[in-house]
């Protein structure tokens, strides 16, 4: 990545952070993945990819945040298969799989 930042000036472009990102998640650290996938969605950088890897990255960490996107997303996109995993995803955080599996 450093010859992308250096040498053709893409250390800020929003693939080059969702890259980032991604490889974060792999390697476990769900922490600097998320301040990466919230930076692209705070400038509205964020893609459906982007808000995937931010609500996989939250179910790790911080599942009790899920609620609030998983709200948003059903109130903007409530037929986005997206907006049902994020809901699936809170209930199996707050241990009932018998409301996730609905």
């Amino acid at each position: 990545m450093g010859v992308l930042k250096t040498e053709h000036g893409l250390g800020e472009s929003p693939r080059v952070l969702f890259l980032k990102a991604q490889r974060a998640y792999a390697r476990r650290k769900y922490d600097a993945c998320l301040d990466l996938t919230e930076s692209l969605l705070e400038t509205g950088m964020g893609d459906e990819q982007n808000t995937l890897l931010h609500v996989a990255a939250l179910s790790k960490v911080r599942g009790s945040e899920l609620s609030n996107i998983a709200h948003r997303l059903e109130e903007e996109k409530p037929q986005s298969p997206l907006a049902g995993l994020t809901i699936g995803y809170y209930y199996l955080h707050l241990d009932s799989g018998g409301k996730a599996k609905r």
